[in-house]
Formats: C-alpha cells, sequence, structure tokens
C-alpha cells in the first residue's frame, strides 16, 4: 500500500507548481464586487513593518507556532533557535522573520503588483522581471508583473489579486530536511512526507496538497498522507493579516491574507483534496495487491493526465469569461456563491473546503473520462504532461464542438465549484477584515466510515467470541 500511494503522490506533487495556476483571475471574480476592493492602501516594504512592530511580533509568533503545534498533530514544532529575535535590524530581521515563520527565506519578497489579465498597464510603474519575483520563471508568456515603490497608494483588490498568486512563486520551495537547502535543515519539518525531494517545485506540494479526508485504512496504511500542511499556513498568514491590520500596517494586513486565500483556493481543488479520485479504497487495495508494476505506474499516468486535463480545462474556462460581467456563468457563480455560506471557523481549509472537494472528486474524474477521448484520460502510454504539443489542445472548444452535452455538464460542475470558492474567500474576508472576531469552534464532520470499520470489527469479535463460547460449551458437554 505505502508503495502504491508514495507513487500516486509522486505523481501529484511533480503539478504542485502549476496547480490551480491564475489565482489572482480566482480572487479577482470572488472580491471584485465587494465594497472594501476599491480602498486605497500605501505600500510599505516589509523591513519596515518588521521594524516598526518586532518588539510586539516575536512574542506573537511564538504564541502562533505553540498554538499551531497543539492544534496540528502533523505540524513538528518549530525549534527555538527560530525563534525571532527583536534586537535584529535590517536584512537581519527580514531573514530571521521568514525562517521563524518557515518560508523560503531566499525570495526577495518585492513591492509589486500583477495587473489584471487585459488590464491597461500604469505607465509610472516598471515592468519587472519574471525571475525577480517566480523562481518558476517559465510559466508566464508575457511579463506580468510591475514594480511598486514604499508609499505608492494600491487598491485593496491589486493587493489581494497579486497575493494570492505568490505562494505559487517559490514561497514553500526547499523547506524539508532531504530538500538539499540550508534553511530546510533547519526548519525542523522532518523529511519531506511525499512527493520527490529531489525535484525543486515539487518540494512545495506537501504545503499546497493536503489528503484529511482520505479512507482510515488509507491513513492507517501510510500515515505520512497526513502530513500535508495546508491548515498550518492558512492560519499563520491569517493570524498575521489580522495582526498587521491591528497594529498599522494594513498593506501587509492584505497581503498576507492574499497568501493565506491561495492555500484554501488549493483545497477547493479536488486532486489537491483527494489522493486518487478515480479509485475508491477497495480499487486501490485491489490495485495494491494484484496489480504489477506496469499496473501500478498505468494508474499513476492515469491519475496525473486527468490532473492536468482537468487544471487545464478550467483555466481555458476561467481565460474565456474572466472579463465578461454579463454573461459569464463562472463569474456569476463566484460572484453570488452558493446562497448558503458558510463562515469561517478553525480548520476551515480541511473541514469546509477539503472536505466538498473529497466528496466531488469521484464525480468529477468520472465526468473528465465519459467527456474527454479515451487517449487522454484512460491510455496509460500516453503521458498528457510530458506532450510537448498539449497547449495546442483547446480542451474546452474541443468539447463545445464534439461533445456539447458533455461540455454543459463539465462546466456545471465547474461552476459548483467556483461557487463554493467564492463563498470561501468572502467569509474569510469578512473574519479577516473585523478585528473584533472571535474565530468560531471547529465542526468536524463525522466520517461515518472509521464507524462503520470499528462497528464491523466489533460485531466480527462479537461473533467470534460467540462461536468459540459455543464451541467450548459443546467441548464440555462432551466430556461430560
Amino acid at each position: 500500500m505505502k508503495r502504491l500511494i508514495a507513487l500516486a503522490l509522486l505523481a501529484l506533487a511533480s503539478l504542485g507548481a502549476y496547480g490551480w495556476d491564475d489565482h489572482d483571475m480566482l480572487t479577482f471574480l470572488s472580491l471584485g464586487g465587494q465594497d472594501y476592493a476599491g480602498e486605497l492602501v500605501v505600500a510599505e516594504k516589509l523591513a519596515d513593518f518588521l521594524e516598526a512592530e518586532k518588539a510586539a511580533l516575536a512574542p506573537f509568533l511564538d504564541d502562533l507556532e505553540k498554538r499551531a503545534s497543539a492544534s496540528m498533530r502533523e505540524l513538528p514544532a518549530r525549534p527555538e533557535s527560530l525563534a525571532l529575535d527583536s534586537r535584529l535590524s535590517g536584512l537581519e530581521l527580514s531573514i530571521a522573520f521568514l525562517k521563524a515563520i518557515r518560508v523560503n527565506p531566499t525570495l526577495p519578497y518585492l513591492l509589486f503588483i500583477q495587473p489584471a489579465a487585459g488590464a491597461p498597464r500604469n505607465r509610472r510603474h516598471m515592468p519587472l522581471p519574471v525571475k525577480a519575483v517566480d523562481l518558476f520563471d517559465a510559466r508566464f508568456p508575457n511579463q506580468p508583473f510591475e514594480a511598486i515603490v514604499a508609499g505608492e497608494q494600491l487598491q485593496v483588490l491589486s493587493i489581494l489579486t497579486t497575493a494570492s498568486d505568490e505562494p505559487d512563486y517559490g514561497l514553500d520551495i526547499g523547506l524539508y530536511e532531504d530538500n538539499r537547502t540550508n534553511y530546510g535543515a533547519t526548519y525542523g519539518l522532518g523529511t519531506q512526507p511525499f512527493g520527490n525531494p529531489a525535484l525543486h517545485y515539487g518540494s512545495q506540494a506537501p504545503f499546497h496538497m493536503s489528503f484529511p479526508w482520505e479512507d482510515p485504512v488509507i491513513k492507517a496504511a501510510a500515515p505520512f498522507v497526513g502530513r500535508g500542511l495546508v491548515e498550518y499556513r492558512v492560519m499563520q498568514f491569517t493570524e498575521l493579516a489580522r495582526f498587521a491590520m491591528k497594529s498599522g500596517h494594513p498593506y501587509w494586513g492584505w497581503r498576507f491574507a492574499g497568501w493565506a486565500l491561495h492555500y484554501m483556493q488549493d483545497m477547493a481543488q479536488p486532486y489537491h483534496a483527494r489522493l486518487m479520485p478515480g479509485k475508491g479504497t477497495i480499487g486501490m487495495l485491489a490495485l495494491y495487491a494484484a496489480g504489477s508494476k506496469a499496473d501500478v505506474d498505468g494508474a499513476v499516468i492515469l491519475l496525473s493526465n486527468r490532473h492536468l486535463l482537468f487544471e487545464d480545462y478550467f483555466y481555458r474556462l476561467l481565460s474565456t469569461q474572466y472579463m465578461d460581467e454579463s454573461s459569464s456563468p463562472v463569474f456569476k457563480a463566484m460572484r453570488e456563491g452558493t446562497g448558503k455560506p458558510v463562515a469561517f471557523r478553525e480548520r476551515f481549509a480541511y473541514d469546509v473546503a477539503a472536505k466538498a472537494s473529497y466528496d466531488r472528486g469521484a464525480a468529477l474524474d468520472k465526468l473528465l473520462v465519459e467527456s474527454f477521448p479515451l487517449h487522454y484520460t484512460s491510455d496509460p502510454a500516453y503521458d498528457y504532461g510530458a506532450d510537448p504539443r498539449k497547449a495546442d489542445y483547446d480542451s474546452l472548444a474541443v468539447l463545445r464542438e464534439t461533445v456539447p452535452a458533455q461540455a454543459k455538464a463539465l462546466e456545471a460542475s465547474a461552476t459548483a465549484i467556483f461557487a463554493d470558492m467564492g463563498d470561501y474567500a468572502r467569509s474569510y474576508m469578512a473574519y479577516v477584515r473585523d478585528g473584533a472576531a472571535r474565530l468560531p469552534p471547529r465542526k468536524t464532520p463525522v466520517d461515518m466510515r472509521a464507524v462503520l470499520y470499528i462497528s464491523a470489527i466489533t460485531a466480527f469479535v462479537a461473533v467470534l467470541v460467540y462461536l468459540l463460547a459455543m464451541l467450548a460449551a459443546r467441548l464440555r458437554q462432551r466430556r461430560s
């Protein structure tokens, strides 16, 4: 079982740098209509925020880490050596802060914005090379970033949209002991729980993918499945956002909030919250027990293909309707939501977002198989990710032209996911913006599988004891 799950997670982790591409679009569609979106905020350098608040920030971060470790069994405690030293200043202070929150300290965390797709460029802003911000600079066909300066006024929506894409630029790269980085060796996070630690981009996967709702049998067979740390990032950046806002640093309040939004959006992606959406527990056990290495490798390829195809299709769907406020069902879904939003609370990313993703994962996987040519979804000899021609395959156009009924069904599925995502963003921001709000307690959905398994085992043991007792009674009768 561990071999099978390790291979599956390796395939998922290979996509870790590219999942839910363009979070800025998701945030724009979710929050663009909010009354605070157009408010102006003064940009501030990270070093200036830290210098002003370092005395209060040091104990705040210590308390935050203690609470996080106490509430998350999957989180290794932060080493004492990483505690923020408030006596530091300048670059040393900035690096110490980044290490204290266990992110990649080699990134510059510059002041920049990512203008909305199709929006006119600000002539006062200097274009910023992608590699100055993003370790994965090959992803962008254009030059999407603009440099800004401290003291400049920015709209809240611009800060949020830009920041919500930022964690994919390398913030979570190289954080584990086996990632061959100097800082990863000191962070106390142990070895990378899943994915290939030798792959530069794959090392971020445990912070962008978590599987809290996998079957208890799977968790028991492979405990590392439960070591994803998405919720850790949500808690950290939410607390930092509220700290920054309360202490008079709204720019960093909004930027930290945008970072947290990124991880919740990742949990809305079914292939980030369910290990193998196309197989149930029995199917995974059967594959491991009776499948050859070729069978397992083939299953991993199919998983990878569907994951990539799903994201390509949804990206194209968003791109075609991004600025179409009047007729886009996606825009309407993200702006209006489901009509039944859930208030933000403890473990929201897992108990609400990941649970919904897990529950819809199997149906979505089945829909993908039914919609696209089998060559893309069901041929283990074909690797979609390695196909240099995949960019020429317009998944959205192909479906609409060849199987319009299936295209409509898949778009309905997309609309439901985006409606949830809009609700999540607005519930989250309502909490972050209310400085007096207290985080409601966790309401963990009941996982009946564990109850059923325990009941079945209890019943089996009871029957076995009964039969043994009956057998013992008969033996006594014969002897007498």
